[in-house]
């Protein structure tokens, strides 16, 4: 008959400091993000958006914020040091290159590259670019949390 949705996986709950729910192996990451400048609007555990239905492998996070504070979470997490690994967080959240085995494959497309869609409104009959989607693999987010504590820790913390 009709196929089950993709989003109605449930997960485990926590309350979040501003009375709303998140699910539980995000929600740290989503409350660092906001309290480093970086505001979201929503977030999922499992979502695949609106790529092809169980398209790849990987699981995903998917994160809704506002296309202006893009600049500010990749300042957050990005090591430039590490660009040369192509398999490195910094580079599957802005890849410039593709590692040669999955060329002709797209499972780095696919499954370890971090998604972006714009979302678009009208005001006064001008089109504005504001919300942003990232759907990043699941399992980069104990990574991304590492980063962000890094970055939001006191000098002393960071001793």
């Amino acid at each position: 008959m009709g196929e089950e949705a993709v989003n109605d996986i449930e997960h485990p709950q926590v309350m979040a400091e501003f009375d709303f729910h998140i699910a539980e192996a995000i929600a740290e990451m989503i409350l660092l993000m906001n309290r480093l400048g970086v505001p979201t609007t929503g977030s999922r555990q499992d979502d695949h958006g609106d790529g092809p239905r169980r398209a790849g492998a990987a699981r995903r996070a998917w994160v809704c914020t506002w296309t202006w504070a893009l600049p500010n979470l990749i300042a957050l997490l990005e090591k430039p040091a590490e660009l040369d690994d192509l398999e490195s967080l910094s580079n599957r959240i802005a890849p410039e290159r593709v590692p040669f085995k999955d060329f002709f494959d797209d499972d780095f497309d696919l499954n370890r590259k971090w998604h972006y869609t714009i979302r678009v409104h009208r005001t006064d009959g001008c089109a504005v670019p504001d919300r942003l989607d990232i759907r990043m693999p699941l399992g980069d987010v104990d990574e991304v949390v590492r980063r962000l504590r890094m970055v939001g820790a006191t000098p002393s913390e960071n001793r």
